[in-house]
């Protein structure tokens, strides 16, 4: 939303026409969207993963630090939220 409005901003008030408010909504969800999909991804993989590691408990937080991480950069990479993102794969983990 922050650079939605900046975006407004910069055209100026007076020259913002109803595609711009359409265009910047639309962004807004596929950005909220991709980054929960990511978050939702990775937590599937890192349940899988963690799924064959209770025989090595030294090596499972590793795993969760990792693939969340991995997961953050991922989601940033691709211009998505990465917070929405780690919010999922929180949950999924919980």
């Amino acid at each position: 939303l922050y650079h939605m409005f900046e975006g407004f901003i910069e055209i100026g008030e007076s020259n913002i026409q109803s595609i711009d408010i359409v265009t910047g909504l639309g962004s807004f969800f596929i950005i909220a969207i991709g980054g929960t999909l990511i978050g939702i991804l990775f937590g599937f993989f890192g349940g899988f993963i963690t799924k064959y590691t209770e025989h090595v408990k030294v090596i499972e937080p590793l795993f969760v630090f990792v693939i969340g991480y991995l997961m953050y950069l991922t989601a940033e990479m691709c211009h998505l939220s990465s917070i929405l993102a780690y919010v999922a794969i929180l949950t999924l983990f919980d």
